[in-house]
């Protein structure tokens, strides 16, 4: 995926989440240096394609790995 000028690895996020999760929004954008929007954007698509979960806590997004989409090693 693109982001302005930048190209954004899903996989990267998605590694980035198993490794961390729970993680919120304000954490992937910070990890990979992208606005706050950018950030809920792109993670919204994957719950869309079922890869992961989302739920709002308070002011803030946490997201997790759903059951059976994690990497495989």
């Amino acid at each position: 995926m693109k982001s302005g000028n930048k190209s954004i690895n899903i996989d990267e996020i998605l590694k980035f989440i198993e490794e961390n999760e729970p993680v919120c929004v304000s954490g992937i954008s910070e990890k990979f240096n992208v606005s706050w929007a950018t950030a809920k954007t792109l993670l919204l698509e994957l719950v869309l394609h079922g890869k992961i979960n989302m739920k709002k806590c308070g002011k803030t997004w946490i997201v997790w790995m759903k059951e059976g989409s994690k990497i495989k090693k």
